[in-house]
């Protein structure tokens, strides 16, 4: 009995001295992190606009001959289409400078700063962080939605040690590939990676404390955006595009952690090529502009873009292609397509409505409106009207107005292009005191008086670079284009509140007439010219 007290006795009293070690050896390790621990949160999040350091090149593991040097000038030239048709062709990369230059910054030091042209990660993008001590095994990894960094717990890291680490996305708020073989940063691999990737890699040394990390991501694939893009020349708009392909690409790229030779490894070509996606089109739009198109693919200067199919103002153009495009990976580019029809004008006449509001006492009473050069007093809330004739104008009809102040309408041929009677005029200014209100706005959303844009009245045009321009084509479609600044370029407008313009008949072969007409409401201005227009050949 009394040995087996002892026993116990024994076996309490080692517990009790190796409790009391643990205890001391704890409390020994939690005093030397409070010494020298260091948490590392993410400061900033940016996208390079382009690869600019010339390394992307060098990463894949089949180098092309045929990869082109960065920065390379914009290519333009004209090819010919049917019906007196062509097209400009404008393919150039987006302007980059000088290589990122992120760092990090302890959260007492300076600012981290970089020199490239650098965007914003979109909103809840997702990202990962992954980390590697100094000898390349694998520390931690962490994910993150973009605009949650200052929420997040940061990583606790050893103060004073060198890490490397490494960020990267596909650009979408869902999809983040998995690391294979993340043990070992010389194994870790992203396998069969078909989107958009971008890459960011930094060594550093974290200090105690808290330490944030500016990230710069660069795009490993190139990009194309692809824009069509009507002439004032053409009349209508875009009301159709086929499927549209761009070659070569793979389908995939198998792509290591480390930067260096051989990052990344192309699989095979891709027989389809790459979609080029474009916005839906709606009742038809002049200037249309594709989702950027990532092409997968180690360098190439014999890229192709096959437009399959495009209708413009009733007519329909099949296989447009596009040869020998230039790319280098991790860069973007713009290709741009404008559509011109060579046409003359069958007839031309000017327009110069520029009165001053005017008070006059007529019969006692004070009236206010405009004089005519004649002498002619019209009252405010009665019409002003002017009529062209165009004959054998099979392409339409153009007016082009260098300033207005402050609304119109037109007739042609007996139909008026909005609404049915003069009085509902195309209003530019919402004026409470005299009721007007705007009617017509550009189509992304901005109006005359807002935006930053002037009013109307304010935007002063030419004849080369008219401040608004009404196109009515062959088929009767009616457009006006108008600028945000003067001399600028001629952007679509549309009605607003679902109101749409109406369609006309336009006479190819015979006589045409077009009215316009002006609401007299203090101060009126239409200057401009009208004319009817017919195709010729074109001349290169």
């Amino acid at each position: 009995m009394k040995k087996t007290i002892f026993l116990s006795i024994t076996k309490i009293s080692i517990l009790i001295c190796a409790i009391f070690l643990i205890t001391a050896c704890s409390k020994e390790t939690t005093q030397v992190s409070n010494t020298g621990d260091a948490i590392l949160k993410v400061g900033s999040v940016q996208v390079a606009k382009s690869e600019d350091d010339n390394n992307i090149a060098n990463r894949s593991s089949a180098k092309n001959s045929g990869s082109t040097n960065r920065n390379q000038a914009a290519e333009t030239y004209v090819i010919a289409l049917e019906n007196k048709q062509l097209v400009e062709v404008n393919f150039s990369e987006e302007s980059t400078a000088t290589d990122a230059q992120s760092n990090l910054k302890a959260s007492t030091g300076t600012k981290a700063t970089s020199k490239t042209e650098e965007n914003e990660l979109g909103k809840d993008i997702k990202y990962k962080l992954v980390v590697y001590d100094e000898g390349g095994t694998f520390v931690t990894e962490k994910d993150y939605a973009y605009g949650n960094e200052s929420t997040t717990a940061g990583i606790p890291l050893q103060a004073n040690k060198t890490y490397t680490f490494i960020a990267y996305s596909v650009n979408s708020k869902t999809d983040l590939p998995k690391i294979n073989n993340s043990g070992n940063i010389d194994d870790a691999i992203l396998k069969a990676v078909n989107a958009d990737l971008m890459y960011y890699t930094k060594t550093l040394t974290v200090k105690a404390g808290e330490n944030k990390l500016g990230v710069v991501m660069k795009h490993l694939f190139s990009q194309i955006t692809t824009t069509l893009d009507m002439d004032k020349s053409v009349t209508g708009s875009i009301t159709n595009i086929g499927s549209s392909i761009l070659k070569p690409t793979h389908g995939s790229a198998d792509v290591r952690l480390k930067e260096g030779d051989d990052q990344i490894n192309y699989n095979g070509i891709h027989p389809d090529g790459a979609v080029i996606i474009f916005p839906s089109l709606g009742n038809g739009l002049r200037t249309v502009e594709s989702e950027p198109t990532i092409l997968i693919h180690e360098g190439t200067s014999t890229g192709t873009v096959n437009i399959g199919s495009v209708t413009i103002d009733g007519e329909t153009k099949k296989d447009l292609i596009i040869k020998n495009i230039k790319v280098t990976p991790g860069h973007k580019y713009n290709l741009k397509l404008t559509f011109k029809t060579c046409t003359q004008d069958v007839t031309s006449e000017a327009m110069n409505w520029k009165y001053e509001r005017t008070e006059k006492i007529i019969n006692g009473k004070k009236k206010i409106g405009i004089e005519l050069e004649n002498g002619t007093f019209i009252e405010n809330n009665q019409y002003l009207n002017k009529s062209f004739n165009a004959p054998q104008s099979n392409y339409g009809f153009v007016f082009d107005i260098t300033n207005l102040d402050n609304a119109f309408n037109m007739e042609v041929n007996g139909q008026f292009i909005f609404g049915n009677k003069k009085e509902d005029q195309i209003q530019f200014q919402t004026n409470p005191s005299l009721g007007t209100v705007r009617n017509i706005q550009f189509v992304d959303g901005s109006e005359h008086g807002t935006w930053a844009v002037p009013e109307v009245w304010d935007i002063f045009g030419s004849e080369s670079n008219p401040s608004l321009s009404i196109l009515i084509s062959k088929t009767g479609e009616v457009q006006i284009l108008a600028s945000k600044t003067s001399q600028g370029k001629l952007v679509q407008m549309k009605l607003k509140n679902g109101l749409k313009f109406n369609k006309v008949i336009w006479n190819e072969t015979g006589n045409n007439t077009v009215n316009v007409t002006q609401k007299v409401d203090g101060k009126t201005i239409v200057v401009g010219k009208g004319r009817g227009t017919k195709k010729v050949s074109c001349t290169l």
